[in-house]
């Protein structure tokens, strides 16, 4: 995209500015991927999204960084391993938060991925949902939304769809 190319620009301009050069090279999406997954790159630019409670482990687990596996930079570190598996099974939502953000602390240190920059947003949501429980700085997890009987908006337009053919 025209806006990851401003990017990566500015990036080269910044490495030469310390002595380091760099070659943009910029790929056909599948071209990319097969590059990313035989591991032939000395640095890879990339989007994250993630749902708002999602499992770390596949990206940052130790034993994820085989070839094929989704730890594509080879990261590891014992003290992440051990919070990601402690996370998977804590059911309790606040001490999943705390163990995930010692996660982020360390990788955050640790920098095997130069995080540039997150996106802002705003979430409205009407009065009549309920369930909408924040996750850290993440947000809402929308999952666990509902709307609480006689609060329905559109209760009589599904009793009164017809399928086709009736």
């Amino acid at each position: 995209s025209s806006e990851n190319e401003r990017i990566a620009l500015i990036y080269r301009e910044s490495l030469k500015q310390a002595g380091i050069d760099m070659t943009i090279r910029p790929l056909e999406w599948s071209v990319y991927i097969k590059a990313i997954n035989e591991d032939k790159f000395d640095a890879m630019m990339i989007s994250w999204t993630a749902a708002f409670d999602m499992d770390p482990y596949q990206i940052w687990h130790s034993s994820q960084a085989v070839k094929g596996g989704s730890n594509r930079v080879a990261y590891k570190n014992a003290r992440v391993d051990e919070l990601l598996e402690k996370a998977r099974i804590t059911l309790d939502r606040d001490e999943r938060n705390k163990l995930y953000q010692e996660f982020s602390r360390i990788v955050s240190a640790d920098a095997p991925y130069l995080f540039m920059f997150e996106r802002p947003s705003l979430l409205v949501v009407s009065k009549r949902f309920q369930g909408i429980f924040p996750i850290g700085k993440l947000g809402v997890d929308s999952s666990q939304w509902f709307t609480p009987m006689g609060h329905e908006k559109y209760k009589d337009a599904a009793a009164t769809t017809s399928t086709p053919g009736e």
